[in-house]
């Protein structure tokens, strides 16, 4: 459920020190919400670089997040 997601989501961010991110596009139409992000820094427990491309897509219902999607690709 809900609550799993965010565990998930909660432990992923505290796996990594994020140096570097940036919004490069937000494009809004209707209820929908596009954005695509770089994101850069390293993992905490071997301090390997990540360098990654996002793409996520919002979908909104009276007001509130209805649908969130999202891909992530690595970069060189």
């Amino acid at each position: 459920g809900r609550e799993s997601v965010m565990e998930q989501i909660q432990a992923n961010f505290e796996a990594i020190n994020s140096d570097e991110a940036e919004i490069e596009t937000m494009v809004a139409q209707g209820d929908t919400i596009l954005a695509i992000a770089r994101n850069r820094g390293h993992f905490k427990a071997t301090s390997a670089p990540f360098h990654l491309q996002l793409f996520m897509h919002y979908t909104f219902r009276e007001g509130r997040i209805w649908r969130f999607r999202q891909w992530i690709f690595p970069l060189g």
